[in-house]
């Protein structure tokens, strides 16, 4: 559209150049969750907590602060919800998730209590909750930092993408690259 005197295409492009900042800018917010959870994920675990429970947080936050939350829209607030909500796996993953070791001081307790039972004893299956507890937990970090994802490609694209499908902005790279590729073969 540059140097043509053509008014509805240049504001129809700065609509649309409008709205893909504002959907990058929403996404940004939920990746910079996912990315201050993984920051802060050694520091958590030594002192008790996960992942995902840094990124549940911030996305809780965002929810509750009515300055942040005037600029969703219903439908993305709904998808907040539900990656808070966690699906019946993911919520039984968290409840197990406490059983870790690396939750906190009063599970590292019961680890090293139940380790020297099982010393004593010879008995392994003392060990069983913390196991459970310690792969439950991976699994639930794992699971909510795949939401944080997904929410975060689903806001830059401005609505739920359908599995296996290219976002917006996925297909115009592609498109962009095959261009390039094109120019640089005649």
């Amino acid at each position: 559209m540059a140097g043509t005197n053509d008014a509805q295409g240049l504001i129809g492009e700065l609509n649309a150049a409008r709205s893909a900042t504002t959907r990058r800018k929403k996404a940004e917010l939920i990746e910079a969750t996912d990315t201050g959870a993984l920051d802060r994920g050694a520091t958590r675990d030594m002192l008790g907590g996960s992942e995902s429970g840094a990124i549940l947080q911030r996305i809780k936050s965002v929810l509750e602060n009515p300055k942040q939350r005037r600029q969703f829209k219903d439908w993305e607030l709904g998808a907040m919800r539900d990656v808070i909500k966690g699906s019946p796996t993911e919520r039984a993953a968290r409840f197990l998730a406490r059983l870790a070791p690396t939750s906190g001081q009063l599970p590292m307790g019961g680890f090293v209590g139940a380790s020297a039972g099982a010393g004593l004893t010879g008995n392994p299956l003392l060990l069983a909750p913390s196991a459970i507890g310690e792969g439950a937990k991976r699994l639930s970090d794992f699971n909510t930092r795949k939401a944080a994802r997904e929410l975060a490609a689903m806001l830059r694209n401005g609505g739920p993408i359908a599995k296996g499908q290219q976002s917006d902005a996925g297909r115009r790279l592609i498109a962009a690259f095959l261009a390039s590729q094109a120019g640089t073969e005649q």
